[in-house]
């Protein structure tokens, strides 16, 4: 009868190490497996570039010498107004679109803009056509800078200085640089690469930017425990409990990545951690 007993006591006692191990309440496992983790932000932004308007010097009727889109050699004669002509200051790119923002933009003032102001620079795109009549003063086009533009981004993505990153604006990808982390959740951009459809937008909405991706084990961040040692992963592993250091590849929203853990072990997520 006493064998009977303790042969009982030992069986409930393997079931409830079982459970425990395998069991046990507000406990989750996540399988250890290698993955890429992506990561992007859709963001609104405002598009500058090195430009400078050309202003009507007296009043008259516009005639243009140079179509949209040509580049022309500084201090070239680009258009008239009632005879008189108008030169380019500098080597660009000839533009007859205008927004009446021309003479503000540049970073002195776009480094101080918050988003709450985006809405007033976001204004109508006009083009001077031949045989527009002007007043002495208004902006008739601009000579633009057309080898790199510029994006002043509203997004609180984490980001360094130089680090590149993928732009998509109206469905096309760009190749670009981190130039500035600036206060207020702001980022400014540089993109080395000329395309014609920007030129005529002052304003995006939307737009994507996505960073390079992260390569390995993909966790909570609530799983990943820091220590004055470094940093470890509560897993089990050959049915057995252990605390695994890890090495941090990287952090994004609420999800880390890691590498170090074993093959076949399952990371454990606690609900209260």
């Amino acid at each position: 009868m006493r064998k009977l007993l303790r042969i009982a006591l030992l069986l409930i006692i393997i079931v409830g190490a079982i459970y425990l191990l395998f069991f046990r309440t507000g406990e989750e496992y996540l399988a250890v497996k290698e993955k890429e983790l992506e990561r992007f932000v859709h963001a609104d932004a405002l598009a500058y570039r090195n430009e400078v308007p050309l202003i009507a010097p007296l009043d008259g009727v516009f005639t243009p010498l140079f179509t949209d889109g040509e580049r022309v050699p500084a201090q070239t004669i680009v258009a008239t107004i009632a005879g008189t002509p108008i030169k380019n200051p500098i080597a660009g790119t000839v533009s007859w679109y205008y927004d009446g923002l021309e003479s503000v933009v540049g970073p002195g003032v776009l480094m101080g803009l918050k988003q709450d102001y985006l809405k007033d620079w976001d204004k109508q795109v006009k083009k001077s056509s031949s045989g527009d009549s002007f007043y002495k003063g208004e902006i008739i086009g601009r000579i633009v800078d057309n080898y790199a533009w510029f994006l002043l981004v509203f997004s609180d993505m984490p980001a360094k200085k130089g680090e590149k990153v993928a732009v998509t604006i109206n469905k096309t990808t760009y190749n670009a640089t981190v130039s500035e982390v600036l206060p207020n959740n702001r980022l400014a951009l540089v993109l080395n690469s000329y395309q014609k459809e920007v030129a005529i937008y002052r304003v995006l909405r939307n737009i994507k930017i996505v960073k390079e991706p992260l390569r390995g084990i993909i966790i909570p961040s609530k799983a990943l425990i820091e220590a004055e040692e470094g940093f470890y992963v509560e897993i089990m592993y050959k049915n057995q409990r252990k605390n695994q250091p890890v090495r941090l590849v990287g952090r994004w929203q609420n999800q880390v990545v890691v590498d170090g853990l074993p093959s076949g072990a399952k990371v454990i997520l606690a609900e209260n951690r």
